[in-house]
Order: structure tokens, then sequence, then C-alpha cells
């Protein structure tokens, strides 16, 4: 699986629940998350990798910035990763999109 399967799985779900997955790149600063999922009320800032991938040097201190700031961050290594997430931030199960099974 790879980390652009994981990334739209995650688009998918997030739209399903009636969210947005915003796409983030940074013109001044590396390591940034990949999206800003704003989803029941709550905005997180996710990363997204591949099940054997790891987090950059970079994408390790964004992460400890996130925590220093009280911010919402979380790192989503598979789909069933990226559906346990969900499930616990809203307490409910994604409806699949047409012609994608859960």
């Amino acid at each position: 699986m790879t980390e652009k399967e994981v990334e739209q799985h995650l688009c998918k779900r997030v739209k399903a629940l009636g969210g947005y997955a915003y796409k983030f790149r940074s013109v001044t600063q590396v390591g940034v998350a990949d999206r800003i999922v704003c989803l029941a009320g709550q905005t997180w800032f996710v990363e997204v990798k591949q099940p054997n991938g790891r987090l950059s040097a970079l994408q390790v201190i964004f992460a400890e910035e996130m925590e220093k700031a009280q911010q919402r961050y979380v790192c989503l290594w598979s789909k069933s990763e990226v559906d346990e997430w969900l499930h616990s931030i809203t307490r409910s199960t994604p409806t699949p999109p047409d012609g994608c099974a859960i």
C-alpha cells in the first residue's frame, strides 16, 4: 500500500463524514503535515505515511511543535489506522463513497 493510497482513503472517508481534508503545502516551511482535516468541530494536522514509511527529522520537529502549541496532530500509517482514528474522533463509522468498499 502506498502513501498516496492511504491519503486518498483519508480524503474519501473525511468527505463521507461531511468534513474537509485540505492538502497543505507550505512555501517557507519543510516538514509540515500533509493535510489539514476539519471534521466534527475539530481541526487536525494529519501526516500520512505508507505502512513501512518513516517521519523525517523535520516532520518529527513539526509534530513536537504542534504538541507544544496544543494543536491536534496525528500521523496515520494505513487505511485501518485512518478508519480507527476517524471513529475515535467522531464515534461513527464512515459511509463509503460510491464504488468504495469498507
